[in-house]
């Protein structure tokens, strides 16, 4: 009789974006319809409700850190006029639209919220992160990371900022991106200082459709968010500009140090108020 191997087939183990994935698509919203990047949430969508609220419908209701820096090499576009709230939200969600690429490609994820008539009203862009085992950024790595960003998002239906399309403007948008590029280092060192020691979510981008605010949608998306933590049994970490730092508090977040946004040097130095803060699972049972 011939003998047999039998190999077993191990199972691949859940992460906690796994599991967190499992928990928000059997979640229910009486505000919405809760959607995932990219099962029912495409990536242009989700930066663009990036790009309009960070842009902001006025640039005192958009983000300081971001049209601080647009000031300083784009000051044209920080006025009120309808071209220039265009130009300045569709910055944004080029932008950004990097930093979120990034965080899904590390394996995170995005999670947003509908409306009745289907139109995405928030979002947030969260991932799993180890202090422990974050890698240190590799320049040449990142650069042909952002190539294929660059490419992606070219294609998509919002395309590259129109613009970008003079030459004098892209050289100055390239000036902007030098110094929005200083966060990242920035960013990392603050979460290895005061960011939890085990593995958690960070909470890398929350936005909210200017058109949509005050109607509770960021509420419910940053409500379930919570929710699928304390399923998970994992803590949250976000960094924000302190004036935000109070509605953080509403969902649990405590401020665990007060820092300094800075960018540029000299003249060009620009410093702004910041808070990081943690969530840490809630006691009740999940």
């Amino acid at each position: 009789m011939p003998l047999c191997s039998i190999r077993r087939r191990s199972k691949k183990k859940l992460t906690k974006i796994d599991q967190a994935r499992a928990f928000l698509s059997s979640q229910h919203s009486s505000v919405g319809e809760i959607c995932l990047h990219p099962d029912s949430l495409q990536f242009y969508q989700a930066r663009k409700v990036i790009g309009d609220a960070f842009g902001g419908k006025t640039t005192d209701k958009g983000s300081d850190v971001i049209n601080s820096i647009l000031s300083q090499t784009m000051p044209e576009i920080l006025g009120e006029d309808t071209a220039s709230t265009s130009s300045r939200q569709a910055l944004n969600a080029f932008g950004l639209g990097f930093f979120a690429d990034e965080q899904l490609r590390k394996g995170g994820m995005i999670v947003g919220i509908r409306d009745s008539s289907g139109a995405v009203q928030a979002v947030i862009v969260f991932r799993e992160y180890n202090v422990m085992t974050e890698r240190k950024s590799n320049k040449v790595v990142d650069f042909f990371h952002g190539v294929r960003a660059y490419i992606s998002m070219s294609k998509d239906p919002l395309g590259v900022p129109p613009v970008l399309a003079d030459k004098s403007k892209m050289k100055q948008w390239e000036k902007a991106t030098k110094k929005m590029e200083s966060m990242d280092d920035m960013f990392r060192k603050w979460h290895r200082q005061y960011g939890p020691t085990e593995p958690h979510f960070y909470v890398g981008v929350v936005a909210s459709d200017p058109d949509g605010q005050g109607k509770g949608y960021c509420k419910e998306v940053m409500t379930i968010l919570g929710a699928a933590a304390d399923a998970c049994h994992v803590a949250c970490y976000l960094e924000t500009q302190e004036k935000n730092r109070p509605y953080y508090e509403k969902f649990g977040y405590e401020g665990v140090s007060k820092v300094d946004l800075v960018f540029g040097e000299g003249e060009e130095e620009i410093r702004l108020p910041g808070s990081v803060m943690v969530r840490h699972v809630s006691s009740k049972d999940t």
